[in-house]
């Protein structure tokens, strides 16, 4: 509708469902303006930005599950002092919140971003919150935001949608409260002294030195080879499709793997030593 439209009116009286008089139409032009162009930027930590060659990737950061990100969102107009909206795409009922049913709802089978935040905190400014579950180590999770500038009489509002991808860590889990080397390589099905020997260089004292949110290297990462499954993966490598599971949140029993992947792979020791 941006640029010259025209509306016409007309007058009406009706009686028993019918028509009985109308006026003659009169119409008029009128001139609607596009707001200015919005432009939508994102940035976190050093640490999380995700890099290529040495290159950060634009509106792509990098987090160990269990670590909460922190994004920056700033929106704006640069020709305009005027607000602009921000909301996340998923987020239906407008809370802020990514809930159950919204992210069921959107994101269907792909991971879906359960718990993500979206606060305002300046006029332009947004921080999205969001902390990868371990079942996600690995995954890569899109999240899109809305930015909306205001309508007024003669203005009409343009949407700009905007995703980032957080690409959760593969191979490196978040100590969390009570764990130990011997539940983490329990809860995979591996001993704990292959998970200690993955670990070596940062924890000398195993039964001591580990703390609650340290980062632990659970395996090594294998590129997938062409003719690979994960049933030949396992074999080769003395280890099991349950625990290539239970290693990488991003694989889907209906989806197969493919030449290049990463996935993260470790021995089928005994778990008890």
């Amino acid at each position: 509708m941006e640029g010259w439209n025209s509306f016409c009116f007309a007058a009406y009286v009706i009686n028993d469902m019918k028509i009985s008089s109308a006026s003659s139409m009169k119409c008029s032009d009128a001139y609607f303006f596009g707001s200015d162009v919005i432009m939508v930027d994102a940035t976190a930590a050093e640490q999380y930005k995700y890099r290529v060659a040495g290159q950060v990737v634009a509106n792509h950061f990098e987090v160990r599950e269990g670590v909460q990100l922190r994004v920056s969102i700033s929106a704006w107009m640069p020709n305009s002092l005027g607000a602009v909206e921000r909301s996340m795409v998923a987020d239906l009922n407008g809370n802020g919140v990514l809930d159950e049913s919204e992210v069921q709802i959107f994101y269907g089978n792909r991971p879906r971003p359960l718990g993500a935040t979206l606060t305002n905190v300046s006029l332009n400014t947004s921080i999205l919150t969001y902390e990868p579950p371990r079942t996600y180590a690995g995954a890569d999770i899109e999240i899109c935001i809305n930015a909306q500038g205001a309508s007024s009489a003669a203005t009409l509002s343009k949407v700009n949608q905007f995703c980032i991808t957080i690409m959760v860590k593969k191979c490196v889990w978040t100590v969390k409260t009570g764990e130990s080397f011997i539940s983490i390589a329990q809860s995979i099905g591996i001993s704990w002294l292959q998970l200690w020997n993955f670990n070596k260089g940062n924890y000398s004292r195993p039964d001591i030195d580990l703390r609650t949110g340290d980062p632990v290297n659970v395996g090594q990462l294998y590129q997938v080879d062409n003719g690979d499954t994960l049933y030949n993966i396992a074999d080769r490598f003395s280890s099991t499709v349950p625990i290539l599971y239970a290693l990488n949140g991003a694989l889907d029993p209906q989806v197969p793997i493919y030449t290049g992947q990463l996935i993260c792979i470790a021995f089928a020791s005994c778990a008890n030593t």
